[in-house]
């Protein structure tokens, strides 16, 4: 016969985590004369064309396990003599935008980290919000490197 079960042990060490990364090269087909919004799958490497109407659509992807984000960390590389802009990414959950938000304007990376780490559900939706301003010309191409970590 088996005896009882004794105590539970300590509890272990947290992990190093998990990070997600993905690399973009977006390409403004059109002069855009107004801000706009695409959204890029967490995790890849991605091509996306921006044509005169600025409209794209979400690229989620699954979260296979449940963890806290607690940084997103971009840069921005300008191609082929387009200039320096502001982007702003947003890391969205199940469509929704989160606190996690970071503004980038240059090649050098940013570190976005969060005050308050935001709970990502198994089985959760994710996507970053990328929003690029007025006045991209015609032809530019914008790479942006894409790491987000999650405890």
């Amino acid at each position: 016969p088996q005896g009882p079960t004794g105590p539970a042990g300590p509890q272990g060490a947290p992990g190093t985590g998990l990070v997600f990364q993905g690399n973009y090269l977006l390409t403004v087909e059109n002069p855009q004369t107004a801000a706009f919004t695409t959204y890029l799958p967490l995790s890849a490497i991605y091509w996306v064309f921006f044509n005169s109407q600025g409209v794209e659509y979400p690229m989620v992807q699954i979260m296979p396990v449940a963890c806290n984000a607690d940084a997103l960390y971009l840069a921005e590389m300008p191609q082929n003599g387009a200039p320096v802009v502001t982007v702003q990414v947003t890391l969205r959950q199940n469509y929704q935008d989160t606190t996690l938000q970071c503004n980038v304007s240059s090649s050098t990376p940013a570190s976005c980290p969060v005050g308050n780490s935001i709970p990502i559900n198994a089985g959760g939706l994710l996507d970053y919000a990328v929003t690029f301003p007025s006045a991209l010309i015609q032809n530019s191409q914008y790479q942006l490197l894409l790491s987000l970590h999650c405890q």
